[in-house]
């Protein structure tokens, strides 16, 4: 556990460092902590994401002032919780502490975790919630338990009242349960992710003084519905599902004469985790274990799911999920190889070659290209 806590204090130092750089609006800066501000003054001014990130944003700035710093708190907390959940995800798979040390360790180095925990968004709340449910979902599968169903329903909910990212991946779970005869456990979970949401509601018409009910409720449903796929973005920043896994199409955060905040993954994870994951379905005919199974699972949900999603914009922070699913796999693949190391050193090198352009440092413009 020593090496878990040195693993998530230089993860924390690293976030925290220069938090408030840059200090103006990275990305969707400019619309959510605002938005935060306006639900705190009862005004529901942004409609295509659920509150929850919103409201947790803005306890944020009334805790800390309105500053930068305070709009990206939430973000930070969110990715310590994302790496300790791919942690446990880990060790539940493969029962050894050591993977699950390096699988967090280059989650950390994945570039995406560490730049969007350092951005006042929704992708690094939504996403660590979801991991935790995936990580609920590997409790009940191994030992069933009621209260990990309620676990389960919890931080699916949560997740579903910060973003939508958890509508595929809780069909998919409800699948697998009902198919492996695990109906109770479906049901407690099913019940317990509504109520979690719905209460999530009952507070933003609490926030907003209005009047809670179904069929408010489901108008409410119906704005983030409409609102989102119509939603439409800079077509220099669009790229397609396809593009992701290959990293062809970055995104800029910030691009200034001398600094920048690019959101581009970390090429040794990004295409290593590739590798990995087509060595692990070529060999599940041969060695179809649990931990294999649920790796390439979880990055076929959380990746295809942006197959069938209706969206007229397509980002490459949307592959933020399923990139975190590369660094246990890689893990899992380099089991028992003896130059594993050499591809962790080289993970490492390339993170902290990347750190000035991913944190708005002076020069970091120029590092931009990798």
């Amino acid at each position: 556990m020593k090496i878990l806590a040195a693993i998530l204090i230089l993860t924390a130092i690293l976030l925290c460092w220069h938090l408030g750089r840059p200090a103006f609006p990275s990305f969707d800066e400019g619309v959510y902590p605002f938005a935060g501000i306006a639900l705190s003054q009862g005004n529901n001014t942004e409609i295509s994401h659920p509150p929850l990130g919103k409201m947790l944003m803005w306890e944020s700035i009334r805790f800390h002032g309105d500053n930068f710093v305070s709009y990206r708190i939430p973000s930070v907390v969110a990715g310590l919780l994302l790496v300790l959940a791919i942690w446990t995800w880990t060790f539940q798979l493969t029962g050894n502490r050591i993977e699950a040390h390096l699988a967090a360790g280059l989650s950390v180095c994945n570039c995406l975790l560490f730049t969007l925990s350092r951005t006042g968004t929704l992708d690094a709340m939504s996403t660590a919630l979801l991991f935790w449910a995936i990580v609920s979902l590997t409790a009940v599968l191994k030992s069933p338990r009621a209260w990990y169903s309620v676990a389960l329903g919890f931080t699916f909910g949560l997740t579903m009242g910060v973003k939508w990212i958890a509508v595929i991946p809780i069909a998919v779970a409800g699948c697998v349960l009902v198919y492996r005869r695990q109906i109770r456990d479906a049901l407690i979970a099913a019940g317990t992710c509504l109520l979690t949401y719905a209460v999530i509601f009952m507070e933003l018409a609490n926030w907003t003084k209005e009047h809670f009910s179904m069929i408010w409720l489901w108008n409410q449903q119906k704005q983030i519905i409409f609102g989102h796929v119509g939603h439409i973005g800079p077509n220099y920043e669009v790229s397609h599902w396809w593009q992701w896994p290959l990293s062809t199409n970055p995104q800029t955060f910030v691009f200034g004469k001398t600094i920048a905040v690019i959101l581009l993954g970390n090429p040794i994870i990004m295409w290593g985790g590739l590798i990995a994951l087509v060595w692990i379905a070529y060999n599940l005919w041969r060695e179809g274990t649990f931990d294999r199974w649920a790796i390439l699972a979880a990055y076929l949900v959380l990746y295809g799911q942006y197959a069938v999603m209706p969206l007229k914009t397509e980002f490459y922070h949307y592959y933020f999920a399923p990139a975190m699913v590369l660094g246990p796999a890689l893990v899992i693949a380099l089991r028992g190889k003896k130059w594993a190391w050499i591809v962790y050193g080289l993970a490492a090198w390339s993170f902290f070659l990347a750190y000035p352009a991913m944190t708005a440092m002076a020069g970091g413009r120029w590092l931009s290209w990798l």
